[in-house]
């Protein structure tokens, strides 16, 4: 489930910046000659590099700048601005800090950041570069810019991925919400406003839907069946559609709801024409997370789980016995509720849960989630007769998945080398 947490990361979609460190520190003295003066600026360290980075298990290759500044002022004030520019890389790249109270003369100003381009070096090849430094001092501002240049440097030592996962999706887009057809012949993904398709060796994307041509914000889709897809569009404080595509003869069928539907992928009730999706809380003057069931042929839209205490955050469907199991978080206790649709009957699944989202095999036993891991960073673990295994080790957030008709792979979007794309494992 594409949530709010995870929402917001692909709203950031960028090149590609991985980190950015921005601090002060009065103690570490660091001298490496010759230092660069301009005016009243010291600049104590300034290290680039410019990498071709060919990591073995990667779809492609990419560039990685690094940049390391230590810099101090000779007059009252603060380093507030730095912008790194790399034209040859159309890189001009601005961060600001803002600071409460302007510090001593002497106070050491630290930059560090990453980024990751698609603007393609020969290595050894020189790479001309600037660097500027903004000063808010007691008699105004000062700028100082340092250019010089560096070499590319080749690199095929980096963190590989898992021997056993594949790059699915390549370097023209920003990927995620990866899903198998109901056949498994196809995987379909997002695109911020387009849903394309691609074969399961990564092979032969295929444009399958535009939503800019529904002029309302898009949300996410869900694959019904062989045939059809489902996503939802929206409006705040008005009204959302829920849309069915056909994908033999690639028509939309709309269906206007009664009801702030938000985005988060619409599954579908089995065997009828109602639609689970998530209460946009933007919309209401109530924070609290419901889930919905909406009927696309009444119009009407339902609140499940009315009498909980907390809020809805995922939820998934048994693909066995069709019953819908969804994450509630009330307080800091996270359990996993179970409801059945024949009986409008719920039970307690799992309680005091570690995880955020998770889904079922299709033996509709043995379950996938994604939690953090030692290393903190939000991984894919399997609970397979009852024992649980991690099944992503990338240091790299992962943010939604989902498994094979013949439960042998898993498809996920993660967050690997700066830019979030679509990837295949092998369970």
């Amino acid at each position: 489930m594409y949530l709010l947490r995870n929402k917001t990361k692909v709203l950031y979609l960028i090149l590609t910046s991985v980190f950015i460190t921005i601090m002060g520190c009065k103690e570490e003295n660091i001298v490496e000659p010759p230092k660069i003066v301009g005016d009243v600026f010291v600049i104590d360290t300034l290290n680039v590099n410019i990498t071709y980075d060919d990591t073995p298990g990667f779809k492609y290759p990419m560039m990685r700048h690094d940049i390391h500044s230590v810099a101090h002022l000779v007059k009252k004030g603060n380093i507030s601005t730095y912008i790194y520019n790399c034209p040859e890389a159309n890189i001009d790249n601005s961060s600001g800090v803002d600071y409460i109270n302007r510090q001593e003369p002497g106070y050491k100003f630290r930059y560090k950041i990453q980024f990751w381009n698609r603007v393609m070096f020969n290595p050894n090849k020189n790479i001309s570069y600037s660097f500027l430094y903004g000063a808010d001092l007691e008699s105004g501002s000062k700028n100082y810019t340092y250019n010089s240049s560096t070499s590319v440097i080749y690199s095929d030592n980096g963190i590989k991925p898992e021997e056993n996962s594949k790059q699915l999706t390549g370097p023209d887009y920003y990927n995620y919400n990866p899903q198998y057809s109901v056949d498994g012949k196809w995987i379909y993904f997002q695109n911020s406003g387009y849903i394309f398709r691609l074969n399961t060796d990564g092979s032969g994307y295929e444009e399958i839907e535009n939503f800019n041509k529904f002029n309302m914000p898009h949300g996410h889709f869900q694959v019904i069946d062989n045939s059809h897809l489902a996503f939802v569009l929206w409006k705040p404080n008005n009204y959302s559609k829920i849309v069915i595509k056909d994908l033999q003869n690639m028509t939309d069928a709309e269906y206007e709801v009664k009801g702030y539907l938000w985005g988060t992928i619409p599954i579908r009730v089995p065997n009828t024409d109602k639609y689970l999706n998530i209460l946009d809380f933007n919309s209401t003057t109530n924070y609290k997370r419901e889930l919905l069931v909406a009927d696309i042929k009444t119009q009407k839209v339902d609140t499940l789980f009315k009498d909980i205490k907390g809020g809805i955050f995922d939820y998934t469907i048994n693909p066995v016995n069709h019953n819908l199991c969804a994450i509630n978080i009330y307080g800091n206790i996270k359990n996993v509720l179970e409801y059945n649709f024949q009986t409008n009957q719920t039970k307690l699944f799992l309680s005091n849960i570690k995880f955020d989202q998770f889904k079922f095999l299709p033996n509709g036993v043995d379950y996938g989630y994604i939690m953090k891991d030692e290393k903190g960073f939000d991984n894919i673990f399997l609970n397979i007769n009852g024992i649980d295994k991690q099944l992503t080790t990338y240091p790299g957030d992962v943010y939604e998945f989902s498994f094979s008709p013949n439960g042998n792979y898993a498809v996920f979007s993660s967050n690997r080398r700066g830019e979030t794309q679509s990837w295949s494992i092998k369970l």
